[in-house]
């Protein structure tokens, strides 16, 4: 016995995949609200820190770019 028994299969496949599309999308809005309220009520940021670590190595990241290429222009 099937779930859709009037279906085929790539139907079937695309109907799930939309489903727990709408769901992973749900669930996201959802953890982000919950984020959302728990700064508000605790009135810290969460994930601080670690977007702090991201900027920083991204700045790093891109010292490092120049630095290569200036190098590299006076050669």
């Amino acid at each position: 016995m099937t779930l859709f028994p009037q279906c085929n299969k790539v139907s079937c496949l695309s109907y799930l995949f939309f489903i727990s599309q709408d769901m992973i999308g749900f669930n996201l809005a959802g953890l982000r609200h919950l984020k959302d309220r728990v700064e508000q009520r605790s009135e810290t940021q969460l994930f601080v820190e670690a977007s702090q670590r991201v900027k920083e190595s991204r700045r790093k990241k891109k010292k490092k770019d120049r630095a290569v290429k200036r190098v590299l222009m006076a050669l």
